[in-house]
């Protein structure tokens, strides 16, 4: 089992700026499978181990990508119901995503959540840019949404009831689903003293921008980046290297 997430998000800086972490550990709350959405587990893990390795995954491909992966050692958390978890299925769909079609965000606008079942809230928008190409040469698309601080980090996910095409551009009639990628960021482009770190999901300075400024966009890093984190994890290599080296605190 393994979380996904972005770079920012558990070092608190964009990927070129090669900063180290602002903290060690990063808190996850891992839900249960079966019926009842408010058994959930919470979960601390260190971000390095202790002879300071990383115990997360980056692309190595993409440097520059804002996306991470932790595998986790399945002993920190017992459940009763293992949990329901997105697999490569969900990233090697049929369906072709084309520009205006609607997706799904699903986060924590602004903190935003159903507090008593803990569950998230699923924000609507639409694929902005040509999916199937590289926007500015790196692997991701825009989309039209409103983006908000909490919303980092979550699946971005299109489905289909009824008619759709697949990639052999031949009609289907069932039920589609796909992870289309992760949620980064805002589009929006900060001070040219510090890097750009197209609006990170943190403090946004004011003098930035205008309150009219704001292009409503977001960067969504593609699924096909996880398929190759995960092809290239040798998971009994990592597990010898960092489970075995976690802190015990």
């Amino acid at each position: 089992m393994s979380g996904v997430s972005n770079y920012h998000i558990l070092t608190g800086y964009a990927p070129q700026w090669g900063r180290s972490p602002i903290g060690d550990r990063i808190e996850l709350e891992i839900r249960e499978g079966g019926k009842d959405p408010k058994k959930v587990r919470s979960v601390t893990y260190p971000l390095e181990t202790k002879s300071g390795k990383a115990t997360w995954l980056t692309n190595p491909t993409y440097p520059r990508a804002d996306l991470a992966v932790v595998p986790l050692p399945f002993n920190l958390v017992k459940f009763e119901v293992p949990p329901y978890c997105f697999d490569m299925s969900s990233v090697e769909y049929d369906i072709v995503p084309y520009p205006g079609e609607e997706v799904s965000v699903v986060g924590y606008p602004l903190g935003w959540r159903d507090k008593v079942n803990r569950l998230p809230l699923w924000k609507t928008g639409h694929i902005a840019s040509e999916p199937g190409e590289d926007f500015d040469g790196q692997p991701r698309f825009l989309v039209d949404i409103t983006g908000r601080q909490g919303m980092s980090g979550s699946p971005v996910l299109c489905g289909h009831r009824g008619i759709y095409y697949d990639k052999s551009d031949l009609p289907k009639m069932k039920g589609s689903g796909a992870l289309l990628g992760v949620y980064a960021s805002n589009a929006l482009t900060f001070d040219d003293k510090e890097p750009t770190t197209e609006g990170l999901g943190e403090r946004e300075p004011a003098a930035a921008f205008a309150a009219g400024d704001r292009p409503e966009l977001g960067f969504v890093w593609k699924a096909s980046l996880l398929r190759e984190i995960y092809a290239g994890l040798n998971l009994p290599d990592f597990t010898n290297r960092i489970f075995s080296d976690l802190p015990t605190t």
